[in-house]
């Protein structure tokens, strides 16, 4: 007897974007319902001519869409000693993609365990007002839930990391015109929270 394979057509998702479809709640020729969430066509076009040279929300927005260039920034922001920006950011554009409420509070709440509830392993520093909202709606999330933290996020890595992303950026294409390696941190050794001495 053969091990079963699991297929994407047996994963629990399916079952629930197929009903979705057939009952007539999501319709995937018109685009999501909640629309609210994504940019405007003229938004999208302005965002294809966004300069990639300055640091911008809508620069950091661009390159995090892609999963090269977002690993890039999250070793740029270890670099800074936050990593978790970057994988907050991209869980926000992970659940922006969900439309089934099941598949949201799940997302939802395992967000807000690992980024915003107290003792976390992985804090993200949003403002108090934003934390507030997002607990007060994390066991019913909205598709916005996490629209402004996501923004403010954004404009943190912004100011604070894309530069520093972007002297990388310069240093590998240094590295590879002089025809070494391209440069890269090694990561650092994993170690305990506490040192017993």
């Amino acid at each position: 007897m053969q091990p079963q394979v699991e297929t994407f057509l047996e994963l629990d998702l399916w079952p629930r974007y197929k009903e979705a479809v057939m009952s007539g709640a999501y319709d995937p020729g018109t685009g999501r319902v909640d629309v609210e969430q994504h940019a405007t066509e003229d938004a999208a076009k302005a965002e294809a001519d966004v300069d990639l040279s300055k640091p911008s929300k809508a620069a950091v927005r661009a390159a995090l869409k892609s999963p090269e260039e977002c690993d890039r920034m999250r070793e740029a922001a270890s670099k800074q000693g936050c990593p978790e920006m970057i994988d907050y950011c991209r869980d926000c554009a992970e659940y922006e993609k969900l439309f089934s409420d099941a598949d949201r509070l799940t997302k939802a709440q395992t967000m807000h365990r690992k980024y915003l509830s107290s003792g976390c392993d992985y804090p993200v520093n949003i403002p108090d007002t934003q934390l507030k909202a997002i607990q007060k709606k994390i066991d019913q999330p909205t598709a916005t839930i996490f629209k402004k933290s996501y923004e403010e996020c954004l404009q943190l890595i912004s100011d604070n990391i894309y530069s520093i992303y972007l002297e990388m950026q310069a240093a590998n294409r240094a590295s590879r015109a002089a025809g070494a390696p391209p440069v890269c941190t090694p990561k650092p050794a994993k170690t305990s929270c506490c040192t017993i001495s």
